[in-house]
């Protein structure tokens, strides 16, 4: 079956001429590269139909175009074909799907070309199967409106193969037998944007490079988010044989040679596993704040498929290469509000939480984005592919050497990244040198104490532990851990900071946190078995363990996660940032579900986002429990600290500075915090000039840094003095 948009059969009858090879010489050797054809319309949104005309400086070139996002070819006026399926053979037993045909094709230009708002044309690539699941309702849109009687049937078959899916998710992977659910479909098309791609072709040989243009005839503000455009040839994406993005033939290879096999997730043989060079596109973006009905960025790139277990999921996760090859080798917009580049981008679909909330890792990394910790920047967007609404994906950074490289401005080659006990980039001899000194050392003594905070920066290190723990991540710590350091000279830097040599921790991929008050993931982080109980495992502990015996760093991990908990984990806090992040991808919500059809409802998803906020309520003293428990502690007290004039001087209380302690003091200026009995914990005073620190109410102190032991509620009071005539 061959499915052509109106539009493009029209043109194909009215413009398609003989087909003619002007790709058969080679251009003239060190000829000058031939210029690409110019639009006349900008690519961003318009409010009417606009007829755009192609043309070139040279009168004598041949311009090729494309409506389908394939790169033009003269040699392919006549059309290409290609086979896709809408069913794989997931479980045992199950068809192998029929083969369908999709036709890609250039045409040469000749007349203006017309274009209009297509949505209401038939899906062209939604009708796509991107997983091997069998039963899964996103990618069978009807060429017709459903009629009320199938959309109530419709309606009584979600809730049976909901809970067959359920059912069938709760079997462990391998032989055995899957209980058969019922496809549905979506009951409306997708909105749709127009994609010119064109291209000069010189008599001799010579060629431009491709040029390309969305139009979206619509109103910007059809979306509050950011908007995409990716243009990617079909069969390179969607194709049985070659398509990143489909199960394919490494699926059906490996069905036929496991033909009993239960497979669920991404971890099965699937085209979408495929290794190699990218695949080339065109990634257009639209700012919703920088003249946002115009394209921010506009460029060539690769891409990729990006993640683990997640790319069985519809929506696959991309990675986005700017390589000198495509034209830019970066990524030039502040995407993040962030003030440098990026080589690679991400386009990620929200992980394990796909079904649920679309930006549970964001909320988790928003949420400790203050601590010692590297984290990803997001921005939630709203993407096209080839001119077909795809649904949200989120913009993020991606960890690698180019992201250190570019935001600290150091070379690649002095960069050094861990993932999971596994040097991925550099030498491996310092990590090796850091696990066999944890493993080999007795941390109760002082200089091996110190020899381990000049391997770590200690204070990283505690807020990575933390930060995991207190959202019970369970897909951590065995997996979902990376650490860098700076490896070259850092003498020449005046303030070290993060480059001066030691391993420093970053946040990611937290996609399964924020989900049960009571996980026990502080016993889990501190036994050899992890979090999840795994043989093979006791890598991912052996830090926290070794440190664990040392007196000092045990006051100050449960020093540190108290002042934690009295600020950045406060639940008003914590809830206002996933309230923020619901807020800002709500609107768009009725349309992405309405394309994947998971969570089901909207009402569904907000069920799923108030889990989050159930979680960050019930956690705090969950957690103080929990911390009490495993250290022996003998309870609580609550310490009321005084904030000070700011012309006089600042004040600290364990790790928490004046300000972070005056975002969440009253309006009396008073700050009280909850903290742990016969846990030493230090205040600091610090004077500003013309003023000296006189002493601490409260404890009698004179001294400006001091140490309290407490047990019962106090309130402490630093008081300054002037010295001199300011």
């Amino acid at each position: 079956m061959t499915l052509h948009r109106p539009a493009l059969a029209l043109f194909a009858a009215l413009l398609l001429p003989a087909c003619v090879d002007l790709g058969a010489h080679e251009p003239p050797i060190n000829a000058p590269p031939l210029a690409e054809p110019a639009f006349s319309h900008d690519s961003g949104f318009h409010a009417t139909d606009i007829n755009v005309a192609l043309s070139h400086a040279d009168p004598t070139v041949a311009v090729y175009y494309t409506l389908d996002g394939s790169e033009p070819d003269p040699a392919n006026v006549k059309g290409t074909t290609y086979r896709y399926k809408l069913q794989y053979p997931q479980q045992p037993g199950d068809p192998f799907g029929a083969f369908h045909e999709q036709t890609f094709q250039s045409l040469r230009y000749k007349h203006r070309i017309p274009v209009t708002d297509h949505s209401r044309e038939p899906d062209r690539i939604a009708r796509i199967s991107t997983t091997h699941h069998s039963d899964e309702p996103y990618y069978v849109t009807p060429l017709a409106a459903l009629s009320a009687s199938e959309q109530r049937i419709n309606g009584l078959i979600d809730p049976v193969n909901r809970g067959l899916n359920a059912l069938n998710r709760s079997w462990p992977e391998g032989p055995g037998i899957q209980l058969p659910t019922i496809a549905q479909r979506p009951q409306a098309r997708l909105l749709k944007g127009t994609v010119i791609r064109a291209m000069a072709v010189k008599k001799g040989g010579a060629r431009s490079t491709v040029a390309t243009a969305t139009y979206f005839v619509m109103p910007r503000d059809t979306f509050k988010l950011p908007v995409v455009s990716l243009v990617v040839q079909e069969d390179l994406l969607f194709g049985h044989d070659k398509g990143i993005m489909v199960a394919g033939k490494a699926f059906d290879d490996f069905r036929r040679q496991h033909p009993g096999h239960i497979v669920r997730g991404g971890n099965a043989p699937a085209n979408w596993h495929a290794r190699g060079d990218d695949t080339p596109a065109h990634f257009q973006f639209f700012s919703d704040t920088d003249q946002p009905e115009k394209a921010s960025m506009d460029q060539r790139i690769g891409v990729r498929v990006h993640g683990g277990f997640s790319r069985a999921n519809p929506s696959k996760s991309l990675r986005l290469y700017a390589r000198k090859r495509y034209g830019k080798n970066k990524f030039q917009h502040p995407v993040f509000g962030e003030d440098y580049n990026h080589k690679k981008l991400i386009l990620r679909n929200s992980g394990n939480d796909f079904q649920k909330t679309m930006f549970k890792d964001a909320a988790a990394q928003a949420v400790v984005q203050r601590l010692n910790i590297e984290t990803q920047g997001y921005q939630p967007a709203v993407t096209f592919i080839n001119g077909e609404y795809w649904g949200i994906l989120n913009v993020r950074e991606h960890f690698d050497v180019d992201f250190f490289s570019e935001k600290y401005g150091i070379p690649e080659k002095d960069i050094e990244l861990v993932e999971n006990n596994a040097v991925i980039e550099g030498d491996p001899a310092h990590w090796k040198q850091v696990m066999t000194f944890f493993e080999k050392s007795d941390l109760r003594r002082e200089a091996s104490y110190q020899q381990a905070a000049s391997l770590i920066d200690i204070d990283s290190f505690i807020d990575h532990q933390i930060a995991n723990i207190f959202m019970g991540n369970v897909d951590w710590p065995h997996n979902n851990v990376k650490a860098w350091r700076y490896r070259g000279d850092s003498a020449q830097y005046t303030s070290k900071g993060v480059l001066d040599g030691r391993w420093r921790w970053l946040q990611f991929d937290a996609d399964l946190a924020l989900t049960m008050p009571a996980n026990e993931n502080l016993a889990g982080a501190l036994n050899p078995r992890g979090t999840r109980d795994l043989d093979g495992v006791e890598w991912s502990t052996l830090l926290l363990r070794k440190l664990m015996e040392n007196p000092d760093f045990k006051a100050r991990f449960i020093n540190r996660f108290a002042d934690l908990l009295n600020t950045v984990f406060d639940p008003q806090r914590t809830s206002a940032v996933i309230r923020r992040l619901q807020d800002r991808i709500r609107p768009e919500m009725p349309r992405h579900l309405e394309r994947w059809k998971v969570p089901a409802t909207l009402g569904e998803w907000e069920q799923e986002v108030q889990k989050m906020q159930a979680f960050v309520q019930q956690r705090p003293a969950i957690q103080r429990a929990q911390l009490m428990g495993q250290f022996g502690l003998k309870g609580t007290y609550r310490l009321t600290v005084s904030l000070p004039d700011a012309t006089q001087g600042s004040i600290r209380v364990s790790s928490l500075q004046t300000r972070e302690l005056a975002e969440r003091a009253g309006n009396d200026g008073m700050w009280t915090g909850t903290y742990f009995a016969g846990v030493p914990l230090e205040l600091e005073a610090v004077a500003k000039p013309c003023y000296a620190f006189k002493r601490w109410h409260g404890i009698g102190a004179t001294q400006a840094t001091t140490r309290i032991t407490a047990s019962q509620s106090l309130s402490v009071r630093a008081e300054f003095e002037p010295v001199c005539a300011p």
